[in-house]
Parts: C-alpha cells; structure tokens; sequence
C-alpha cells in the first residue's frame, strides 16, 4: 500500500510517498511544492492542485493523508492555508484517492508517543521508523519532514 502524506501551505506544500509491505514501512520519496506570492492565487491553487493529481498517478498512492486545519490569529494565513488545504484534497478526490485526516497532536502521538513532542523528536523518529538518514535541503524541509509523519501515521492507523 502507498500512502501520499501532505502538509498543506499555500507558500510550501510537503508532499511524501511511502510504501507498507506486510510489516515494513519504506521511503519512496518527499518533497516541497514551492508557490509565490508573486502569482495570483488561482495560479498557485493550480500548481498544488496539478503537482498532487501528478504525484497520485505517477506513485500510484492507494490512500493519502493530509493534516487538518489549525487556525491561528491570523484570518487571512487561515484563509491562505484553508485554501491550499482544499487544493490539494480536490487533488486527491479527482484521482479518487481515499482521503484521511490528522490533527497536528494526533499525528505527533502516533509517531513518537507524545502529542506535544518537538519538531526535532518528530524527524528524529521518522528517520528511525523509515530507517532513512534525512539530508534537508531545498526539496526536503520541515515541511516534507511532517508529511512523512502525517504518512506515517496514516499507515499506522491503518
């Protein structure tokens, strides 16, 4: 089964692939779709809404997981990552992809135990599930980082 775990931004959406065979989780593949706020947001909506419909065919994702909504202060950072949120989930339903959803604390919890723990606990225990040595870079941020875990934890509630 390949699981398609994102963590929605309008800015940056990190996308990752892994696969489970029986007992084994691997890494298939993670990265960042990068939009600025140079482009209107139509054309921002699409390049995410394109780049998960591309990432659901090429990967062949079984089911996805993508991180629920956490609003802040701000109304419009809410309305920005609302946005790119329902982007990438219509995405998802084109390509009739079964969609299941995390709450930050949820995700945390089931990756390392805790659901106040660290950004840095979390990518230490998905190098260590993955058995995989993260190199970040441009491609491989934070936010690629999360949607290993909401993956993650997507294969662990199945």
């Amino acid at each position: 089964m390949k699981v398609l775990g994102i963590d929605p931004g309008l800015q940056k959406t990190g996308w990752a692939v892994i696969e489970k065979t029986g007992y084994d989780i691997s890494y298939i593949k993670c990265g960042v779709v990068r939009t600025s706020p140079n482009e209107s947001i139509d054309e921002r909506l699409i390049k995410i809404f394109n780049f998960i419909q591309d990432i659901c065919q090429y990967y062949c994702v079984d089911k996805a997981c993508i991180e629920e909504v956490f609003l802040n202060s701000n109304p419009k950072s809410s309305e920005k990552l609302i946005m790119a949120r329902t982007s990438s989930i219509l995405a998802l339903a084109k390509c009739e992809v079964p969609i299941q959803t995390f709450c930050p604390n949820e995700v945390k919890k089931n990756v390392t135990g805790s659901g106040h723990s660290s950004k840095l606990t979390v990518e230490t225990m998905v190098q260590k599930i993955l058995n995989i040595k993260i190199e970040k870079s441009r491609e491989i941020t934070h936010d690629s980082i999360d949607a290993l875990a909401i993956a993650i934890c997507g294969v662990f509630a199945s």
